[in-house]
């Protein structure tokens, strides 16, 4: 094995453990020359080791921790090929299918000339030659016969319907155009994975009921003792000593630890095992074969835990190792140190202030600022579980439950209440779970300044079984002293008593310089004016580590003053008429404390002409804008009177222009994370999605009084939006249904979680009547009192307080009462516009929601019923997004929705309630530039220097956060669009693979960005000639996408498209029509029948026609196309002229065919006519037209031009590009000059083209 000079020894240790032919070994060290290396040394800094040098691995004596640690290894490694970590959500491991989509047939070598097929249809035809790819530098792939043949799976063939051999190219059902309620079971393609090999019997390598050894026996070396029940049924008693693993004399019965004669000494356990059993010697060579086939990426663990919604139920098996460590109280590896738990504060700080100066410094830095904010954020939600689930007890047990707080692991946590009325006066409890999500903003904006003299704590929030749970590092020593005394800036008592420190105050200078706040003068209570930078309720502290600590940075930000209707402790009048916010505003809100986003503040700031917001240069002198740090005692009229102005901005210019980007298809977001995504980089707060959709109905109202007849391009911009009701629809729904889930589910038994969960799933989804759930707790309690005469109350015969009071609140609802907590939650929190049919209170239930949606699109863009039945809700996408947002695992099965008879859940389908985490994301400041600058060098066609700085970048990325993050996601999917580009079809399929996998192992196998990373694929595999897996990865695009947003969406008709020009490609022609038809049916209602996609649709389907011989449709058909072209690009474009081309050529045909048809008919011989000529499109043609379609262009330009287009590109590279625009990139061919231009997503990231010293840096 090769190894870098940079690499640590520990680093080295840990890839050994990781190899197959070494995996089963833990225990030893490595040693050059004789002396064993330390393990936290970089391998440069050995002063022996050289060029061509040998690193020998050598055998170590165990002791008891190492013993232990080497058993659950070998238990991770038998369980390696099993998805079960992922499902639980442990480890940080998580899901990836796309291997098992493609049968692990991506890179597998394919023989040289084979070629693509269908049974009976692509062979021996001469057809073979015109699907070779002369430019993709690679062969073309012949299908595999034995993959993807399961009707459970994601496969090609998966689900189809038909009699006889069925094809690899033939489409799922699922995968159909017209599919809307989707099944799930294809999500989890678990049959094509295939069954794992099984070494041991259940539980059969575990700690023997010997175990622990007893005093005696530890005087000789008994460490622990294990049970290994093997595949031949026998068992054997196994002894770990300092030396290896022998086998006893132990029985079931019998305790006999002397070693069996011939002793058998292993030094590792599974060579002991394989000596012992054929069995287990055979399936374990073949569990390394299953295992070394994954992807390494596949196996490696997310920075962060993802859970899936979904789950099969799995089979519980005997673990007395993980056993033990429950029993012992030990709920995460941290606590299993020696004698001592993680100091969390102390390691955050620290990293904080390593040195920076050089680049191999910064990165040292980054990497363990990630490492241990990953780590924190995994701890503190192993805390919040423990703490709901009663692991852990309160440090104030004798306060009420929702005022306890809790220290565990060196972690504070409080629960998201109101505690001893706070925040009465601004909102309770709402304000309370408000106050948590707005310091968590706070912490995020005073991290981002990396002060390296003022610190933040280390936060995460956690949701979990209804209850936010907000997990802190705890300050050194404020433990140990009462609140008041550590607090040397601010207040504790709502600015009744006012601490100051000058320090402290200096270093808030730079806070506010960058938030563009200014100072104010605040009376204590002896009327002292104190010059304040922050709010009073922003708190310093001064730990007993010397270090100054910044906290409750609830009000750091201004406040939204659309959402302040009835404030009274914030009076704010602006001075005249024209500030004053336009109806409805100011609205009526849960709480007090709505602030505005700095992505807003910052582009008030630029829309004024000042500089942008986060540059540490601005002067207070330069900048104008600065809002006032506390609003309840400002003085100033004209700090209102900006307030106001910031509002009115938000309100009058970024909605709008967030709206005019969404209907516009530049930005287009496929689910509601990318939704409220999109929302957040406008500065949007989600609590405007009511009057964004009242907005959308104000313009589209305005545009029909606008409208004239015969007026097209107005039509096509009216329904440009129309894939937008849906998705804010859905957002809205699930958003309050989270709020309403939060009240009932707070306080309720543990013994009564899944019957709440189900029941409240029933009233959402479920047709059938929701009767009154049947408590398992009364059941216990009947039992309890042995009482068979008088039955228990039941929990309806209580009063609401008291069901509140027991957590029982859920009980009284039903699928009526359900649905108005619904529809009043969205008029009175979003204050969604009573215009619309679903506002309605008589619903009771989703179906009747579903209608009144219907109704009010059909009102909005005029309807029919087919588009009503595209652009409805879908069931399983509003399923998936409830549990995803609630934090519910249900079990993997098909649900029924629509049955009025049985309810569509069951309790057995809850299968586990899962953590959903908040926290602060530390960036890798290096990389981002660095990816910056690549993507300006792309923009100005320097391919091959972009495509340098973009490795670079990624290089750095995954030393920062190692190869699964979401930010070398995106530096791989980069990378795969710039080979394709260069003609690289191989590089692009495997560094597009790697970017499949990061994203459904980061973001979820069902996520909106792995569906749009299998759409890639599929077009690297189609270049390649991997047509079966080619088809197969784009039916899963497909599958996906339709899960998350439906079918009506601007990324449909391009899936579809893609689709059918494969189908075209493997001659299945009347399939192909079938999708070349669907996106032309969305791309007509979403951009209009007289749109260039349309046309491009009415192109497409009229080559397909033609290849049929059915000249008089293809006809009709190029015929609407033309006319299009003509209209929109004029006589003298070349695609009009290539279109009029075509109908010449397509009329010729025509008239052919029909003589030949009359003189058949007639019984006339037609030899004296001309042949008919079917113009079959070859690979290259097919996949220049793939390339149209995706938005890739290949544009022929002479050097002279070429050198021309790349000096002007470089005259303006160093303007600053919109986050997020698409970036024009040009590459030119030494011999024919030719230039290639594509989109490449750009990475979220800031950085400016002057670094060249970093540049240089990393490039020696």
């Amino acid at each position: 094995m090769h190894v870098s000079s940079q690499e640590l020894v520990q680093e080295i240790h840990q890839i050994l453990t990781d190899r197959e032919d070494c995996c089963h070994r833990t225990c030893f060290s490595l040693s050059l020359a004789g002396k064993q290396l330390d393990n936290f040394v970089e391998l440069k800094n050995v002063p022996e080791l050289a060029e061509g040098c040998s690193i020998r691995i050598v055998e170590e004596m165990y002791n008891v921790k190492e013993a232990k640690s080497h058993l659950r290894h070998i238990q991770d490694i038998l369980r390696s090929t099993e998805p079960i970590d992922a499902y639980l959500g442990r480890e940080q491991m998580s899901l990836s299918f796309v291997n098992a989509v493609t049968q692990n047939s991506l890179l597998s070598p394919r023989p040289p000339g084979s070629v693509t097929s269908i049974g009976g249809i692509g062979g021996g035809n001469g057809s073979d030659k015109s699907r070779q790819d002369k430019n993709g530098g690679g062969n073309s792939g012949g299908a595999n016969s034995s993959g993807a043949n399961s009707s459970s799976g994601g496969g090609a063939n998966s689900g189809a319907s038909g009699g006889g051999a069925k094809s690899p190219f033939e489409p799922p059902d699922y995968a159909l155009p017209g599919s809307h309620d989707l099944p799930v079971m294809p999500l989890h393609p678990l049959s094509l994975t295939g069954k794992p090999p099984i070494c041991v019997s259940n539980g059969g390598l575990s700690f023997s009921q010997w175990h622990p050894p007893p005093p005696n026996r530890k005087l000789h070396g008994d460490f622990i003792y294990v049970c290994f029940l093997s595949l031949e049924d026998k068992v054997f008693h196994i002894t770990g000593s300092p030396r290896g693993f022998y086998l006893n004399r132990c029985t079931e019965t019998v305790f006999d630890p002397r070693p069996s004669q011939p002793l058998l000494l292993f030094h590792s356990l599974v060579d002991l095992c394989r000596h012992l059993s054929n069995g287990f010697k055979r399936n374990w060579d073949l569990l390394l074969k299953v295992r070394a086939a994954k992807h390494p990426i596949e196996r490696a663990p997310a920075p962060y835990q993802v859970y899936s919604w979904l789950s099969p139920i799995l089979e519980q098996t005997r673990d007395s190792l993980a056993k033990e460590e429950w029993a012992g109280g030990r709920l995460g590896w941290e606590e299993a140190l020696p004698g001592q738990t993680r100091e969390w504060n102390e390691e955050l700080q620290c990293t904080k202030e390593l040195p920076a100066k050089l680049l191999a410094n910064r990165v040292i830095r980054e990497r363990a600022s990630f490492k241990a904010n990953s780590d924190l954020v995994a701890a503190a939600s192993r805390a919040a579980v423990a703490v709901l689930d009663g692991h852990v007890p309160a440090i104030n047990p004798v306060d009420p439950p929702t005022q306890r707080m809790y220290i565990w692991n060196n972690l504070f946590l409080s629960l998201g209440y109101d505690v001893k009325g706070h925040y009465a006066d601004i909102g309770g409890d709402s304000a309370a779970l408000a106050a948590t999500s707005a310091d968590l903003r706070g912490v995020r904006a005073v991290r981002n300044l990396d002060h390296n003299q003022l610190h933040c704590l280390g936060t995460v929030l956690v949701d979990y079984r209804g209850v936010r749970v907000t997990v802190q590092s705890i300050v050194p020593g404020l433990l140990d002293k009462d609140q008041e005394q550590a607090v040397i800036h601010g207040s504790v008592d709502f600015g009744k008593t006012i601490v100051t420190d000058e320090k402290f105050s200096e270093l808030l200078q730079s806070l506010h310089r960058v938030l563009m706040s200014k100072p104010h003068s605040v009376l204590d209570e002896s009327d002292k004016p104190r010059l304040f930078h922050t709010s009073v309720e922003c708190k310093g502290i001064r730990g007993s580590d010397g270090r100054l600590y910044f906290l409750d940075l609830l009000r750091l930000f201004p406040p939204d003053v659309a959402f302040l209707a009835d404030s009274k402790d914030l009076p704010l009048t602006p001075s005249n008429e024209e500030l004053r916010l336009p109806a409805p505003f100011p609205l009526q809100h849960p709480h007090r404390l709505a602030t505005l986003r700095p992505e807003l503040l910052q582009a008030f700031a630029e829309a004024r002409g000042q500089l942008p917001l986060f540059n540490t240069d601005v002067t207070l002198t330069r900048l104008s804008v600065r809002f006032s740090s506390d609003y309840s005692s400002t003085e100033l009229q004209s700090d209102v009177d900006l307030l106001y102005e910031a509002s009115n901005f938000l309100l009058a210019h970024q909605i709008p222009l967030l709206i005019h980007e969404l209907a516009t298809h530049s930005t287009a977001p496929a689910d509601g994370p990318a939704l409220a995504r999109a929302f957040h980089s406008h500065g949007v707060n989600l609590r405007y999605l009511g009057f964004f959709i009242n907005r959308l109905q104000t313009d589209l109202s305005a545009q029909k009084q606008q409208q004239t007849p015969n007026s097209p391009a107005e039509s096509a911009a009216e329904r440009a939006s129309v894939y937008l009701f849906p998705l804010a629809i859905q957002q809205l729904l699930v958003r309050s249904i989270k709020h309403i889930w939060r009240r009932l589910m707070a306080g309720v038994e543990a013994t009564n979680l899944a019957t709440a969960v189900c029941h409240l799933l029933n009233c959402m989804f479920s047709q059938a009547p929701v009767p009154q759930p049947a408590l398992f707790s009364d059941e216990l309690s009947r039992v309890r009192r042995k009482s068979k005469k008088k039955a228990s109350p039941s929990a309806s015969s209580h009063g609401n307080a008291y069901l509140f009071d027991q957590g029982l609140a859920f009980v009284q609802h039903n699928s009526t009462s359900f649905w108005g907590c619904i529809i009043e939650e969205l008029t009175n929190y979003y204050h969604v516009s009573s215009n619309f049919e679903f506002v309605n209170k008589s619903i009771g239930s989703l179906e009747e929601f579903e209608t009144a949606c219907s109704r009010s699109l059909a009102r909005l863009y005029g309807l029919n019923a087919d588009e009503q039945k595209l652009a409805s809700l879908s069931k399983y996408s509003l399923l998936r997004s409830v549990c995803v947002t609630l934090g519910i695992q249900l079990a993997l099965r098909e649900y029924s929705f629509d049955s009025t008879k049985h309810l569509t859940f069951r309790e057995d389908d809850i299968v586990s309630l899962f953590p959903v985490v908040k926290c602060v994301h530390p960036k890798a400041s290096d990389a981002y530039q660095l990816f910056h600058i690549g993507q300006q060098r792309i923009s100005a066609g320097q391919l091959t220097e972009g495509q340098e700085l973009i490795c670079e970048s990624l290089n750095l990325l995954t030393s920062v956060y190692g190869p699964v993050h979401s930010d070398t996601a995106s530096c791989q999917r980069l990378l795969g669009r710039l080979s394709y580009l260069l003609g690289d079809y191989g590089m692009a399929l495997q560094q597009q693979q790697k970017a499949v996998i990061i994203s459904e192992k980061v973001f979820g196998i069902d996520s909106a960005q792995a569906a749009a990373d299998y759409a890639h694929l599929g077009l690297y595999a189609f270049a390649l000639g991997q047509f079966d897996n080619a088809l197969a990865l784009m039916y899963r695009c497909r599958y996906l996408s339709v899960l998350c947003h439906g079918e009506l969406h601007p990324e449909t008709p391009t899936i579809d498209s893609n689709i059918g020009l494969m189908l075209h490609a493997v001659e299945d022609l009347d399939r192909s029509l079938q999708y070349l038809t669907s996106a032309l049916r969305i791309n007509t209602l979403l951009y209009g029948p007289r749109s260039l996609k349309s046309a491009l649709s009415h192109h497409l389907i009229a080559r397909t026609h033609s290849c049929k011989a059915d000249f008089r449709a293809a006809l009709q058909a190029e015929k609407e196309c033309y006319t299009i072209y003509r209209e929109r690009l004029g006589e003298e474009n070349e695609r009009t002229k290539e279109s009029f081309d075509c109908i010449t050529h397509l009329t010729r045909q025509a008239v052919v065919f029909e003589k030949r048809v009359r003189d058949l008919q007639a019984g006339k011989k037609a030899g004296g006519l001309c042949p008919l000529q079917i113009q079959t499109p070859n690979l290259s043609n097919l996949l220049e037209t793939l390339n149209l379609v995706n938005g890739i262009f290949f544009i022929q330009l002479s050097s002279c031009d070429l050198e021309k287009i790349r000096a002007h590109l470089a005259s303006i590279a160093d303007l600053q590009q919109p986050e997020g625009q698409a970036a024009v990139t040009a590459a030119a061919d030494d011999s024919s000059a030719t230039a290639a231009a594509a989109s490449a997503a750009a990475v979220e990231g800031e950085g400016e083209d002057n670094s060249a010293a970093l540049k240089q840096e990393v490039l020696d």
